[in-house]
């Protein structure tokens, strides 16, 4: 019997809070809280503006996951 498997690629919009997971180039940005900025399609990375520090990172789709944070580190 087969199985075939398709895995679904999510799309994240502008102002999406997300938080970093999986980087091997910038560990140090791991689990490190930010804001999708936009998509660039020619490297098929986001900028996301980490929320900390307020610097821009190119990172692929699959080095973030949707967080419940809140830009600016305030609850409203």
């Amino acid at each position: 019997m087969l199985a075939f498997f398709f895995l679904a690629t999510a799309t994240f919009s502008e102002g999406q809070a997300v938080v970093l997971v999986g980087l091997t180039s910038r560990a140090d940005l791991v689990d490190k809280c930010g804001v999708v900025k936009s998509f660039d399609s020619a490297s098929n990375r986001y900028a996301v503006c980490i929320d900390a520090t307020g610097e821009m990172v190119k990172v692929l789709g699959a080095n973030f996951r949707l967080s419940i944070f809140v830009p600016g580190g305030s609850l409203g």
